[in-house]
């Protein structure tokens, strides 16, 4: 059955092909038993390509010159080697023809043609790269050194490559005579062992199996001539680490204050930087003078307030020496901001390295030589850029880098005038927990909404027709509010007239009229101050402003979208319609300081725009109406 089995395989790789199938079956795998017939095909062509006068075909089976078997003939296999083994017959496989002919298998000698004596130059490659990669760690020695397995492929995949076999795994399982499933899978986890750490190359094309070419690109030097130069090292790393590995947008570039956020729906957020220690001592010329560093970030945060998607910045310093911690410690006392707080490494993050080799590699990548890259060397390229599945790529070895400044236990917080941040190591966003706690906790609105309590969204005209039926109905100031509670919970009755305003006192119930309540607006602002401070307070401003005075609308909506208040668009929207509602025509808004008329405000869309910054020159006064302006009002 085993030499029925080698008949299929002969046929297969069409070895000795000038036979038909039982001379094969006859002559070569029977009558020259125990010789595999792979060892006997590769034998023939060796003897063509490398014989010598003591290393034949006729030497091989008969002896050497003087009656003796040398090592690796037949003769010598049969004497030393038992007929079964564990119930399984014991051949002459290719492999054992490499110790028959290795003094020939020499790079040195003259009389190889070029190209086996290339092929041997690459076996001896792999060989070198198979002890550099074991010398690395115990392990990989453990692995790979000494493991006979490993040296029978790699002299079967130098005789295969020479008599031009393609060394695909069926082949080289055949050659190995390896033919159960233990077997086979064993040969797959040297394989791929060998191919991840670079002794092997798999071409995945072909599913051939090459070695590590001796002229293969030497990108160790490379990189190194690269960092030689001064002209390469980065003036900025912290630049470097935004080109080369920048914050995932969606995932990395915001903190989010993920437990403050939590209890009633909102959404601020830290943006996270990276800081050197020089920019945190540096100062900045502006129009009013020179700023310090911080002083420049609270400006930038006070003039984006409208368009930006956070409420202050978590800063790392990149740190690569103690001393630089230190200094970074001394810059942050400068800091007199409680919305910004800085993260400092506990020990040095040395990351130039990291950053010369990665650009190193780019470097390579792009050079004119790397167009005359074999394949082999292109894999290496892309895996040391990249990273396989063996190890991580230089770009990933910066990235954890990176990391390592922004992990939280690897890191000290310090905020307002250095003052220590005390966070839960185990939550990544708890400095954003702690900031917005700092900011907002008193003047927060205090109950749980889907939308109305979030500061970075915007007034979707289209596809939120409950905003626009809840303020049309509140600007309607002239016509009592009934809620309709059979609506549904998206509607403008229930999802904001109902659960903002409602149930937090801004409206008080007249009467129920089966599922319908009417309402009247609450007067007393004291009956909503804790639940909705921001809207209490608008409205007692707007109550309290004199006569001769005006409000600039986008200065004032401004003042209350920032700290200690927070408030967002849909929060701001229904603030000006209960103002509306409660004030009537005691309050007017021009939409500029030149223009004759009022602004009609009985629209959402009115509202919306205003909430926009439509009218950036926009203001509001105040006065209220006499008694005799109020019966005439009614009246019409």
């Amino acid at each position: 059955s085993v030499f029925d089995g080698f008949l299929t395989d002969c046929k297969r790789l069409k070895l000795f092909d000038w036979l038909d199938g039982p001379r094969v079956r006859k002559n070569i795998i029977e009558n020259i038993y125990p010789m595999h017939p792979m060892a006997t095909y590769a034998l023939l062509q060796l003897a063509r390509d490398i014989a010598s006068n003591n290393r034949s075909v006729y030497t091989f089976f008969s002896g050497d010159l003087g009656g003796e078997f040398g090592e690796g003939s037949y003769g010598y296999f049969i004497a030393n080697t038992r007929i079964e083994s564990n119930g399984k017959l014991n051949l002459y496989t290719a492999d054992l023809l490499y110790e028959y002919f290795k003094d020939t298998l020499n790079p040195d000698n003259k009389e190889l043609r070029d190209t086996i004596r290339e092929i041997v130059k690459d076996y001896e490659n792999s060989r070198r790269e198979l002890n550099r990669v074991a010398s690395q760690d115990a392990t990989a020695k453990l692995q790979l050194l000494g493991d006979p397995l490993i040296d029978r492929l790699l002299r079967l995949m130098l005789i295969y490559e020479i008599v031009q076999v393609p060394n695909r795994l069926d082949n080289l399982l055949f050659g190995l005579y390896r033919t159960t499933a233990t077997e086979r899978s064993e040969l797959q986890g040297r394989l791929d062992a060998l191919a991840q750490k670079g002794v092997l190359y798999f071409d995945k094309n072909t599913s051939i199996y090459e070695f590590k070419k001796n002229k293969s690109a030497d990108l160790d030097r490379l990189i190194e001539e690269y960092k030689q130069e001064s002209k390469h090292i980065p003036a900025n790393i912290v630049a470097e680490l935004s080109t080369l590995v920048p914050l995932d947008k969606k995932t990395e570039l915001y903190m989010e204050a993920k437990d403050y956020n939590l209890p009633f729906g909102e959404d601020k957020k830290l943006e996270r930087r990276f800081v050197r220690p020089a920019d945190l001592g540096s100062e900045i010329d502006t129009p009013h003078g020179k700023r310090s560093f911080f002083e420049h970030l609270e400006d930038e945060l006070d003039k984006a307030i409208r368009k930006s998607d956070y409420e202050g910045f978590a800063l790392y310093a990149v740190c690569q020496t103690q001393d630089e911690i230190q200094k970074v410690r001394d810059y942050c006392a400068r800091n007199q901001s409680e919305r910004i707080v800085v993260a400092i490494p506990k020990n040095p993050v040395p990351l130039l390295d990291a950053v010369m080799e990665l650009r190193a590699l780019m470097h390579i990548d792009a050079s004119p030589d790397a167009q005359n890259f074999t394949m082999q060397d292109r894999a290496a390229l892309n895996a040391r850029l990249s990273g396989d599945s063996s190890r991580a790529g230089a770009r990933d070895g910066l990235k954890n880098l990176r990391l390592r400044l922004m992990n939280p236990k690897e890191v000290i917080w310090l905020g307002k005038y250095a003052g220590s941040l005390s966070v839960d190591e185990n939550k990544p966003y708890d400095a954003a927990n702690r900031v917005m706690e700092t900011l907002y906790s008193d003047f927060r609105n205090k109950f749980p909404h889907d939308d109305f309590n979030l500061l970075h969204v915007k007034i979707d005209r289209t596809k939120n027709p409950g905003l626009r039926e809840a303020i049309q109905k509140l600007l309607d100031y002239t016509t009592p509010i009934l809620l309709d509670t059979d609506f549904s919970q998206n509607r403008g009755d229930i999802r904001y007239l109902q659960k903002c305003l409602l149930h937090n006192g801004v409206l008080r119930q007249v009467k129920i009229e089966g599922a319908k309540i009417r309402c009247d607006s609450e007067m007393n602002t004291t009956k909503y101050a804790i639940k909705l401070p921001a809207l209490a307070a608008m409205i007692n401003e707007v109550r309290d402003l004199p006569a001769a005075k005006t409000l600039n609308l986008t200065e004032w909506l401004t003042k209350y979208r920032m700290h200690p208040y927070g408030q967002g668009p849909i929060a701001l929207a229904l603030t000006l319609a209960v103002i509306r509602r409660l004030s009537g025509d005691s309050i007017r808004i021009k939409p500029d300081t030149s223009a004759i008329g009022d602004l009609a405000m009985n629209s959402f869309d009115v509202v919306a725009d205003l909430i926009e910054g439509q009218y950036p020159n926009a203001f509001l006064s105040y006065r209220p109406l006499r008694d005799t302006e109020k019966q005439l009002t009614n009246v019409v």
